[in-house]
């Protein structure tokens, strides 16, 4: 964390992990909205499942200060591109989104 004025918050950086299901998303969301209700700003991106028939089929990024929603990856159908797991095809171009979105949160 870069020095800030001492009238400046404290930012802080929060990860959530847990099993599928538990309540990640859920708990972050409600928590989110309390956050800013008491008037502070949330910055940063959410990791939200996309699932059809119980499946999950695809992961968005949703960015917490303006709202926009991104697909960054896609169940992956077999090809092996720089970003791909076994699972999942990450999007590059939307990767880089998140990744500009969250070096622009950690600089402000």
């Amino acid at each position: 964390m870069k020095n800030m004025p001492e009238d400046h918050p404290a930012s802080r950086l929060i990860i959530l992990s847990g099993l599928r299901g538990s309540g990640k998303s859920t708990l972050l969301q409600s928590a989110i909205g309390r956050v800013r209700n008491s008037g502070q700003d949330v910055a940063g991106i959410l990791s939200l499942p996309v699932e059809k028939n119980g499946l999950k089929v695809a992961i968005d990024g949703l960015d917490l200060r303006k709202g926009e929603k991104q697909r960054l990856a896609v169940r992956n159908s077999g090809s092996q591109g720089a970003l791909d797991t076994d699972r999942w095809q990450f999007n590059p171009h939307r990767m880089r989104w998140a990744n500009d979105l969250l070096e622009a949160v950690s600089a402000s």
